[in-house]
């Protein structure tokens, strides 16, 4: 992830043990450890200022509880911005105003996977599907996302989707993806 100014760079390292956030001068110089959270770190993304970092974050082991994180890029403790333990939160992103936003996994067969922006009353999005990526443009006016689900002739493998939406108007456009494709990583 860039800093919005192309002077550093943060990115995720196993070099200490575990998958933790660095950060460096774009030169290669100056390479210090952000975080050291028992599970990891992953998924970092810059806040439109500069100053922070937001990401995902496992207070236990890997494959337990997800929670968002932001800290200062310059360092210090990591603060959480969930603490959701029924339910798994990833994928963050930040409006150009500064506001964070992320998805949540739907908790139990009920509920659908999520996708919202701190504060707000109403989620962005709802989907039955489960969301593997999502990204928010530049300007904040579109969320893509890539979404899974069983396939219907092959109970063992995943039929995926790719789809974006108008965030002013909610207008929906699913991209036609070729028989067997996987899209991971949207990204504007």
């Amino acid at each position: 992830a860039w800093t919005p100014d192309g002077a550093r760079v943060v990115f995720v390292s196993g070099r200490s043990g575990s998958r933790q956030l660095y950060v460096m001068k774009t030169d290669g110089s100056e390479v210090r450890q952000l975080t050291t959270l028992p599970g990891g770190a992953d998924q970092p993304v810059v806040s439109p200022d500069g100053a922070k970092v937001a990401f995902t974050g496992y207070p236990g082991a890997r494959d337990g509880q997800s929670d968002i994180y932001v800290m200062s890029l310059d360092g210090g403790q990591p603060v959480p911005v969930t603490t959701t333990r029924d339910r798994l939160e990833d994928h963050p992103f930040y409006f150009a105003t500064g506001e964070l936003g992320w998805a949540e996994e739907g908790n139990g067969k009920n509920e659908p996977d999520r996708v919202v922006r701190q504060g707000a009353p109403a989620a962005l999005l709802s989907s039955d599907l489960t969301l593997q990526g999502v990204t928010l443009s530049r300007d904040g006016s579109r969320l893509a996302w890539v979404g899974t689900r069983p396939s219907e002739r092959n109970r063992n493998a995943l039929e995926f989707t790719f789809q974006w939406r108008a965030l002013a108007s909610g207008a929906e456009t699913t991209v036609r993806l070729l028989p067997g494709e996987r899209i991971t990583s949207p990204s504007f």
